[in-house]
Formats: C-alpha cells, sequence, structure tokens
C-alpha cells in the first residue's frame, strides 16, 4: 500500500486488532451464563469491572475508527486519503459501507459522548436516557469494520487476516481453572459428608488434570 495511506491503513488494522482481541476475550469471559455466574462466585466485583472496562473500550475504539474529525486516525479518513491520491476507486466503492457503518454505530457514538467521556448532567439527574446498547449491535459493527479492513486488504493484494484468533483461549482458561476449583470444592465436601472415598478423590483429581471434567 502506497506512501501515507500505507502508514495510516498500518495504525487502523492495529486498532482494529486490539478492536477484536478485547471482543474475543469478552465473549470467552462473559458470552456464556455459566461461566459469568462461576466468575461472579469468586469476585462479583472485579469481575464487573473488567466486564465494563472491555464493552467501554470497544465502544471508544469502534467510534474512533468511523470518526469523521479530519485529526484523526480512521477509517473515513483513510477513504478521503485515498481518493485524494487517487488511489484506484477506493474512495468511492466503500463510501456507502462506511456510510452505513456510521449509521449503525450512532447510539454508540452518542452513549460515548453523553455517558463514558463526559458524564452528562441530564443524564446523571434523569432527564435523559441512556441509549440502548446492546451487545449484538457492538458485535456486528465489529464484523463490518472487520470486512471493511479485509476489503482494504483485497484491494491491495494482501492477504486475509484473521482478526479474532490473536487471543487464542486464553479467557477460556481462566474459565476452566475456576470450573476445576469449583469441581475440586465440591469433591472435597463429598469427601466429609461420607460419600465419597480418598481413593476416589485421588482418581476424580487425575481425572481433572486429564481434561475428563
Amino acid at each position: 500500500m502506497p506512501g501515507k495511506l500505507g502508514e495510516i491503513f498500518l495504525d487502523i488494522e492495529n486498532q482494529v486488532i486490539a478492536l477484536n482481541a478485547e471482543w474475543h476475550i469478552y465473549q470467552q469471559l462473559f458470552e456464556n451464563e455459566e461461566d459469568w455466574q462461576l466468575l461472579v462466585q469468586s469476585s462479583a466485583y472485579g469481575w464487573a469491572v473488567l466486564h465494563d472496562a472491555l464493552v467501554e473500550r470497544c465502544i471508544f475504539r469502534i467510534t474512533r475508527l468511523i470518526d469523521r474529525d479530519k485529526r484523526t486516525v480512521s477509517i473515513p479518513n483513510l477513504i478521503r486519503i485515498a481518493r485524494k491520491e487517487g488511489v484506484c476507486d477506493l474512495g468511492k466503492a466503500l463510501d456507502a459501507d462506511v456510510d452505513a457503518l456510521k449509521k449503525g454505530a450512532k447510539k454508540l457514538k452518542k452513549l460515548r459522548n453523553n455517558v463514558l467521556a463526559h458524564h452528562n448532567y441530564d443524564v446523571a439527574i434523569g432527564r435523559r436516557a441512556y441509549p440502548i446498547v446492546s451487545m449484538a449491535m457492538i458485535k456486528s459493527l465489529i464484523g463490518r469494520i472487520t470486512d471493511l479492513c479485509q476489503s482494504f486488504r483485497r484491494r491491495f493484494g494482501l492477504d486475509h487476516f484473521a482478526y479474532d484468533m490473536l487471543v487464542g483461549a486464553w479467557a477460556d482458561g481462566i474459565t476452566a481453572s475456576f470450573r476445576r476449583l469449583q469441581r475440586f470444592e465440591e469433591l472435597r465436601k463429598q469427601v466429609r459428608r461420607g460419600e465419597l472415598s480418598n481413593h476416589e478423590l485421588r482418581q476424580a483429581i487425575l481425572n481433572m488434570g486429564r481434561g475428563l471434567f
């Protein structure tokens, strides 16, 4: 990708990578109700803080990536520069996609401006309601932003990039560890109640280590 356009795209792609990574962590930790209840049992407030922080970071990244302010490194500005430099028909081809993306993120931008970035007085005292933002909406916008980046990559002959695979199973490992701890506590209670022998406890622990629980 030529010159300044390539530098800006690299910056945008790094933001999209971070956005997908943070959303991937959110999904692994909090999308499954059973896993969420498990985390709450260990430290409800701590996990709630992490939950809110991940959601807010995703909202900030999405709204920054679609910002039309010329001072920001964003997808609309990347298209503007592509058009200015006469790079293929890149600008016109993606204008409709960006407009649809901006329209879809309108509630997120309102939430960012009125609540997250600036604690709006009218919202605080109940004169104005919080914009209703669902996790499905955030997920959809992340997918559309990622698709736009893939469009840029295809246009310039770059390979498809698996944005959502960078985190791997890190968060899955956390919830799996909590499940094993929870199972271990249940086994200990069974031993204390005389429902399980020490030999059976040791065998159960071995099975947990082999991933059979």
